[in-house]
């Protein structure tokens, strides 16, 4: 959900939350009202290209961002997986050259199969000059507690985006002005926090200028012989807060 920024930036990139539109608010939080209370179960499929070659996985995550050769893309997949690498490739021993044969058998067919494409576009202005962000996870009396929520924290921010985890659980990402922060966390004074990180934009310049993308854990969290993904919410926390003390 996001903030009118033509009514609430001015030229100078200063948030102000006094000039948001109360219409606004409203049409942006039906979006989410809609979503929240819509009795039918979210369905979620894996796509049945990747079940029918779970390499595509490997594949994606080595390259997307990379633009590495087909060679180096192996590489990095055979150290990776080692032995586990047969899972990929239903049961059978790859050798370094039926390897590199099936990477760029999958690179060629990724974009036909509609699964990819490559581009990346990062705009950081409102980020890095007066702002703040913050993810909270919290827990809420109820759904309605929750929408209310919503709606308050997105009349002091300049957007925000909500990842429900239960009816009345939810990820809240959100960025707003210092001077509006202390309101904010007025805002979830009726919620129980379980989480809350602040990124401090101005000081975190290695994340926000660095050109290398970071390769998400496929080893670990994708079966490719069920072709399902491994989640477990406390061992992904406990990996966010490790590296948030860094």
């Amino acid at each position: 959900m996001t903030s009118p920024w033509h009514k609430v930036v001015d030229r100078n990139g200063v948030f102000h939350a006094e000039s948001n539109d109360e219409h606004d608010i409203e049409t942006e939080v039906e979006k989410l009202r809609r979503h929240l209370l819509l009795n039918e179960p979210l369905k979620v499929e894996m796509s049945p290209h990747i079940g029918r070659n779970p390499f595509v996985i490997p594949v994606l995550a080595e390259y997307m961002f990379e633009s590495r050769s087909s060679i180096q893309v192996w590489k990095a997949i055979r150290t990776k997986l080692g032995e586990r690498t047969r899972d990929y490739a239903h049961g059978e021993h790859v050798q370094d050259s039926m390897g590199i044969k099936m990477v760029q058998h999958t690179l060629k067919t990724l974009t036909s199969l509609d699964i990819f494409n490559q581009m990346r576009l990062v705009y950081f202005p409102l980020e890095i000059v007066n702002n703040v962000a913050v993810w909270t996870i919290a827990d809420f009396k109820d759904c309605q507690h929750l929408l209310k929520t919503a709606e308050s924290v997105l009349a002091h921010s300049l957007w925000v985006n909500v990842y429900p985890i239960t009816d009345r659980k939810a990820l809240f990402g959100y960025l707003t002005s210092g001077e509006n922060l202390g309101n904010l966390f007025h805002i979830f004074e009726d919620a129980h926090i379980e989480r809350q990180f602040v990124c401090d934009m101005q000081r975190s310049a290695d994340i926000i200028y660095t050109t290398r993308y970071s390769i998400f854990d496929y080893p670990r969290i994708f079966n490719p012989q069920t072709c399902s993904w491994r989640y477990d919410q406390n061992d992904l926390l406990s990996d966010l807060e490790a590296h948030s003390t860094k």
